[in-house]
């Protein structure tokens, strides 16, 4: 009788395993299975190639342009701030 009242809750258990995701051993997986798939069927195995070639590099095409234009703006603004201290040396001299 009394044993029931003063019974805690215990905390909830759970099974939970910890994954890591690694990009460069998923791509090699993905290469090592089209070429097993190149070996069945060459013309499927080109789409494939193809598509996950133009996949790869318009990840890459992103970051470029991304970084070209922080490049290109340091530049006009480095461009700027140069153009008004040769005005303001020009114009007090």
């Amino acid at each position: 009788m009394f044993k029931g009242m003063f019974k805690t809750a215990n905390n909830k258990r759970f099974d939970y395993l910890p994954r890591s995701y690694d990009p460069i051993m998923e791509d090699l997986k993905e290469r090592v299975e089209s070429r097993e798939i190149t070996e069945i069927d060459n013309r499927e195995a080109r789409r494939m190639r193809i598509s996950r070639g133009i996949s790869r590099n318009q990840g890459r095409s992103k970051i470029r342009s991304e970084s070209t234009f922080r490049a290109n703006s340091l530049i006009v603004l480095l461009i700027v701030i140069l153009g008004m201290m040769a005005y303001l040396i020009f114009e007090y001299i």
